[in-house]
């Protein structure tokens, strides 16, 4: 472990880091990987048999927007497209170069083998932070708005060193709201949402946004809103958690 990556290492930011369900889940993904090798579609997404295998595994509900109020399936899953979270974890896995294709299957790689024998959690984690952050495309995992140059992930990815500092400043504030958080993205980048038409769609920046950024935040435990479920965009506030201070300084010094 690195000098810088050692200071970090506080009771409170290891209990942060251990209450992520999406770093649990990687784990998770990457212990199951090492007992066996998972199926591949053509398109080298992980076959149906592999999702619902990790879906009796995994901490968090996969498929919970495929059930009802009482958790029974309402329609099918169709493939790995219908599960953005795994898609997620499975990307991240081999962009780290712990999980390679061979012959339409997904094997544990050497270095896989070796994050999974390891202890240190917080290299760990911010492996799976550095590697979503710096090197998967944000906008092939995220629905785009139109072509990579205009996708708002794209241009949010690319300006990520602006962002990251902007809410390093504002945490020692306090909460900041949603609306301001979208003005400052808006008012520094060429954010735009095109449909199908070539239009620029601007009531669906915000979405975008939410969909595009935050929701990764939350998943890495990086930001914390002020509630849980859908929160209109006028009540809508967030703010960094220590771990994730911890965790955007640490990036913020790789640049």
């Amino acid at each position: 472990m690195t000098t810088v990556v050692s200071q970090l290492a506080t009771p409170d930011l290891l209990d942060g880091i251990a209450s992520c369900t999406f770093f649990a889940d990687l784990n998770i993904f990457l212990q199951e990987l090492e007992k066996r090798p998972f199926g591949l579609t053509q398109t080298g997404n992980l076959q149906l048999r592999e999702i619902e295998h990790l879906e009796r595994h995994m901490k968090s509900d996969l498929l919970k927007h495929f059930k009802d109020k009482d958790g029974k399936m309402m329609w099918r899953v169709r493939g790995e497209d219908d599960v953005p979270t795994l898609t997620k974890i499975r990307l991240i896995s081999q962009v780290a170069k712990l999980s390679r294709e061979q012959a339409k299957k997904l094997i544990i790689t050497t270095k896989g083998k070796t994050y999974n024998a390891s202890n240190d959690i917080l290299d760990k984690y911010l492996t799976m932070v550095r590697t979503y952050l710096r090197e998967c495309n944000w906008a092939y995992i995220h629905l785009r708005g139109g072509d990579e140059e205009t996708s708002l992930a794209e241009v949010l990815q690319k300006n990520q060193f602006h962002i990251w500092d902007f809410l390093l400043h504002t945490a020692k504030l306090g909460p900041i709201s949603f609306e301001d958080f979208v003005s400052f993205l808006r008012q520094n980048f060429p954010l735009k949402w095109m449909n199908y038409l070539n239009e620029n769609v601007e009531s669906m920046i915000s979405w975008g946004i939410k969909t595009s950024l935050l929701r990764d935040l939350e998943d890495f435990n990086i930001i914390k809103k002020n509630g849980d479920g859908d929160i209109p965009d006028n009540e809508l506030q967030i703010q960094l958690t220590p771990i994730g201070v911890a965790a955007l300084s640490h990036a913020m010094s790789e640049y």
